[in-house]
């Protein structure tokens, strides 16, 4: 019994771990070069902030939005984890063809990211283009 007490303490503690990484507040900008998708629209490049969408119930919700303060949209994550800490804060995007579209998200001095959703166009992008990964250098 004292082992299923302790093994149910130690899973616990992992789940709330690897959650922590989300609940922590976001604030990241960054300038990409490109248009690029996010979700069922497409940005035009530019100067962009992405940051918690302030809804504590839902640590998982990013808002991504111009620098002049204008929000585009919000986005739902999912949790990234890396073997390492990143070295940097960075923007991944998956790039097929002409089309771009933001990947994960990526703080300096933490093993934990965040990871959005791949949309129908993405997926549609995928079966015609291996693709690859552009990542690019942001700041918190």
């Amino acid at each position: 019994m004292k082992k299923l007490a302790l093994s149910l303490i130690g899973a616990l503690t992992m789940l709330l771990l690897g959650g922590s990484a989300l609940a922590q507040t976001v604030h990241v900008q960054l300038t990409v070069p490109f248009d690029f998708n996010v979700g069922n629209k497409i940005l035009p490049a530019g100067r962009y902030e992405l940051r918690s969408a302030g809804q504590p119930n839902n640590p998982r919700l990013l808002e991504i939005a111009r620098m002049d303060g204008a929000i585009e949209m919000y986005l739902p994550a999912s949790d990234v984890q890396s073997t390492s800490a990143s070295s940097e804060t960075k923007a991944v995007f998956r790039h097929y063809g002409n089309a771009y579209f933001l990947a994960q998200l990526w703080t300096a001095g933490t093993r934990a990211g965040w990871e959005f959703p791949k949309t129908r166009a993405e997926i549609t992008e995928a079966k015609n283009d291996s693709g690859r990964e552009v990542t690019l250098a942001a700041k918190n």
